[in-house]
C-alpha cells in the first residue's frame, strides 16, 4: 500500500473539500442562487469522479472494502440530482441536495475514511 499513500493522501484531501462544495451548494441553493449551486454541484461532481478513478487500483488491494454500495447510492443521488437540475427546478434540488445528495456522500466520506485513514495514520 506503500506505493499508493499519495493517492489516499490526496483522496482523503479532496473528499473533504468536495463535502465542504457540497454544503456551500446547498446553501447557494437555498438562497435562491441556484445557478452558483449548480456550479459548485457541478466541480463537486467532477472531483468525485477523479477520486473514483484514482481509488481503483487503491481499493483492489484493500482486504474486505466496503465501498461499493456507498459509492452506488451516491451515484444514484447524483444522477436523480443531474436530472433535477437539467429540468431547472430549484425546489426539488434543494430537497434532493438535503435528503439525498449530501447525506449520501458524508456517508460515502465516512466509509472512504474509515477504509483509508489508517493507512495514512502510519
Amino acid at each position: 500500500m506503500e506505493k499508493y499513500l499519495d493517492i489516499i493522501r490526496r483522496t482523503l484531501e479532496l473528499a473533504d473539500t468536495c463535502l465542504q462544495g457540497l454544503e456551500h451548494a446547498k446553501t447557494c441553493i437555498n438562497e435562491g442562487r441556484f445557478e452558483d449551486g449548480i456550479i459548485m454541484l457541478h466541480d463537486t461532481v467532477y472531483g468525485y469522479y477523479q477520486m473514483e478513478k484514482a481509488l481503483v487500483p487503491v481499493l483492489a488491494k484493500l482486504p474486505g472494502t466496503t465501498m461499493r454500495p456507498f459509492s452506488e447510492s451516491l451515484s444514484n443521488a447524483r444522477d436523480v440530482m443531474v436530472s433535477v437540475q437539467a429540468r431547472g427546478e430549484g425546489a426539488n434540488a434543494l430537497e434532493l441536495m438535503q435528503f439525498s445528495v449530501v447525506p449520501a456522500y458524508k456517508r460515502w466520506h465516512a466509509e472512504l475514511n474509515r477504509c483509508l485513514r489508517p493507512y495514512v495514520a502510519l
